[in-house]
């Protein structure tokens, strides 16, 4: 299962494409009959058709990016209707705003429209979905969990809440002792820490008892697995076309990060990803120039802006530059716009808090709508960062961190970002615990990164923008 699993889950998928094509019969209606408006329509219904669809994508797109396909936003009713108000609104006004062209006169008015109906019917749509999902389970894949000690007893605290998969329950397993494995037998028979009514009886073999169930998927969650592993039986779930999953791979899939705590050395050799081909290398160059050249012309009137503001509010220059760690540990120069006061770091270097009192007026304003991080888009093009990837650290943190965090030194392998997986899915850094939660979305994006991926989490920093999730 790759990283676009997490966004392609059965139930999401059908509740996009359900949207979609509710979305295209209202916009195409809206067109059809102009909403009441005498405007000649022989012969457009074609063009209607088009347009209607193109639209509708429009939507899915921006509904996406504003984390209406989220756990959160498939399962809380006023999370969907306040973030779907805030889509349509600003379809509508794109609508209006396009009204002066020549192609789009006859058709902005209905289209702007039509939004206003969409806001209602996207909410039922989810009223419906959240409580059909919730009763019955959705589309989500059925899995059984082999083991009922420690680990597989933790998965309830792992585990994201909205779990896109459902465990039917967890099967304890007694290895066959043998004089030769008798200790790693006895090890591997750890005691059962699993609630008693989530417990499965024993019913023939795994995979009899797995096929009973109408099960998808064997997760391994044994607290001891060497020498205790039913092998043969687990082969037998893979002919009968059951996947089995060892803990670290299913929560992996489930939570979009790689869980630190049961991570081993041999799965992340042996697992797959971790590619980068020179193909891939030079694409993503090309995509970083674009995707920063055309970001630096856009937000350049702003950027004038914000550096008269900052001379005006406070004594100093409009840049910042630190250095910071980058692809292979090398150091280099990024810069921001400047946010705090010129002295904030007399008494050494520290990290940001809520409510930093270094931070100048305009520089807790730029901060939290990350206008401050324009600037590394030079960084981007002179080759020190790429668009998306790791953020990058400073060398005195990343020491001390690289000495508390197992694998942190590995973030490394790959150039850092200025926004990232752990960006859209973890708060902002500023602890040791932090920075190793954040690490762990690191190594997922490690693990899966590709073009797709980078995409994505462009699209998911628009949200991480607007609703300036994280930021201090």
């Amino acid at each position: 299962m790759t990283f676009f699993g997490i966004y392609t889950r059965r139930a999401t998928v059908a509740l996009a494409l359900g949207e979609w094509a509710l979305l295209w019969l209202l916009v195409l209606a809206a067109l059809s009959t102009q909403l009441g408006m005498s405007v000649e329509t022989e012969g457009s219904l074609p063009g209607d058709t088009l347009v209607a669809a193109a639209w509708s994508g429009l939507l899915i797109t921006l509904m996406f990016s504003l984390g209406l396909y989220e756990p959160k936003a498939r399962t809380s009713l006023r999370t969907a209707i306040l973030r779907a108000a805030l889509v349509f609104g600003l379809a509508g006004l794109l609508a209006l705003a396009l009204a002066g062209t020549a192609d789009m006169n006859a058709l902005a008015l209905p289209i702007a429209l039509s939004m206003v109906l969409a806001v209602p019917l996207v909410g039922l749509v989810r009223y419906v979905a959240i409580h059909v999902f919730s009763a019955t389970g959705g589309l989500s894949q059925r899995v059984l969990i082999l083991g009922a000690g420690q680990q597989a007893a933790g998965l309830s605290a792992v585990l994201p809440q909205e779990a896109t998969s459902r465990i039917v329950g967890f099967l304890p397993y007694q290895p066959p002792e043998n004089p030769v494995g008798e200790r790693r037998a006895r090890a591997g028979a750890a005691s059962i820490a699993v609630a008693e009514d989530r417990l499965l009886e024993p019913s023939g073999s795994l995979a009899s008892l797995a096929q009973e169930l109408g099960v998808h998927q064997v997760v391994v969650a044994l607290d001891e697995r060497r020498g205790a592993m039913p092998t043969r039986e687990l082969l037998e779930c893979r002919f009968k076309g059951i996947e089995v999953l060892d803990l670290t791979s299913y929560l992996e899939r489930e939570t979009g990060r790689v869980n630190l705590s049961d991570l081993y050395p041999s799965w992340l050799i042996f697992s797959g990803g971790f590619s980068s081909n020179l193909l891939f290398r030079l694409s993503k160059r090309l995509f970083d120039i674009l995707v920063s050249g055309t970001f630096l012309l856009f937000t350049l009137p702003l950027c004038l802006m914000t550096a008269l503001l900052i001379k005006l509010d406070s004594p100093g220059p409009v840049f910042y530059r630190q250095e910071r760690v980058g692809l292979d540990g090398k150091v280099f120069w990024l810069t921001k716009f400047r946010s705090m006061r010129t002295d904030a770091e007399a008494g050494g270097p520290r990290w940001a808090s809520q409510n930093d009192a270094r931070v100048t007026r305009v520089g807790g304003f730029i901060r939290k709508a990350r206008i401050d991080e324009i600037p590394q888009v030079i960084n981007v093009l002179k080759g020190d960062m790429s668009f998306v990837g790791p953020r990058p650290e400073r060398p005195c943190f990343v020491e001390e961190l690289a000495r508390s965090i197992e694998y942190y030194a590995d973030r490394h392998r790959v150039k850092p970002g200025i926004t990232g997986w752990a960006q859209v899915r973890a708060p902002y850094g500023a602890s040791l615990e932090d920075a190793r939660e954040k690490l762990t979305y690191d190594l997922y994006y490690m693990k899966h990164q590709s073009l797709m991926l980078d995409f994505l989490i462009l699209l998911q920093t628009v949200r991480v923008v607007l609703f300036q999730e994280g930021a201090r």
